[in-house]
């Protein structure tokens, strides 16, 4: 919707995601702008046909959907060398909270852990980190992401009075999206998981996103992993 409020064309494959007939669309129609979840590109990359395609057209690289990290950052720079690469978020019950920064490449972003900033709060934009507790954590430490934006939506499609992801208070009204931040003293904002993924070890909690990241450059590829492997792998490691 936003590029075609710019003016902008819409490519609409009539495939389903495959990487050779993805690539097919983006070559023939001079594709400038491509949003990629990180098994997309992952997939792209190892692409046999890679070479030889002319993609000189992409200018910009969007990835989201989940945790974006330095190994994906510089993987996506390799596979599109033309193209500008921006970490994004977005959830179907808002937009636009974030603006991105980061436009000289991937030695220019300040990593958390070795896991990329979604950004820093667009104009307009509330934001907060809050514990479990209910109290908005200090920067550094990580707490649920709530949002306040005229984009996010007044509620869910169901049949029920309580909605426990909004609430109001004195500032206005929330929205809980489930996604575990960090503050930087610079103001970045790092979604380091989701609030039902963690795990607790010892009283810590433990977020995957540091640990996968940390995996992903080690062994050169997509790491991915259930609580249950996680579980059992902390208590190997301690």
């Amino acid at each position: 919707m936003r590029a075609w409020y710019d003016g902008a064309t819409v490519i609409l494959s009539k495939h389903p995601f495959d990487v050779e007939s993805y690539l097919d669309d983006v070559e023939q129609e001079r594709a400038t702008n491509l949003t990629l979840i990180p098994a997309q590109l992952h997939a792209i990359a190892a692409s046999p046909s890679l070479g030889s395609r002319d993609l000189t057209c992409v200018e910009s690289v969007a990835s989201g959907g989940d945790i974006i990290n330095s190994p994906l950052i510089k993987l996506a720079e390799r596979t599109f060398p033309t193209a500008a690469f921006m970490t994004g978020h977005g959830m179907s019950e808002c937009h636009g909270i974030f603006q991105w920064p980061y436009w000289e490449g991937a030695d220019s972003i300040p990593y958390h852990q070795g896991v990329s900033p979604v950004g820093r709060p667009s104009p307009g934009a509330k934001v907060r980190l809050v514990s479990e507790e209910g109290d908005i954590v200090p920067i550094g430490e990580v707490g649920e992401l709530h949002v306040q934006h005229a984009a996010v939506f007044k509620g869910y499609l169901r049949e029920q009075k309580d909605m426990p992801e909004f609430y109001t208070d004195d500032s206005g009204d929330w929205f809980k999206t489930g996604d575990l931040g960090v503050f930087s003293q610079g103001g970045d904002v790092y979604i380091v998981g989701r609030k039902k993924d963690v795990v607790k070890r010892a009283g810590v909690s433990i977020a995957p996103a540091a640990i996968e990241s940390c995996l992903s450059a080690y062994a050169g590829s997509q790491v991915s992993f259930s609580r249950s492997v996680m579980l059992f792998r902390v208590k190997i490691l301690t």
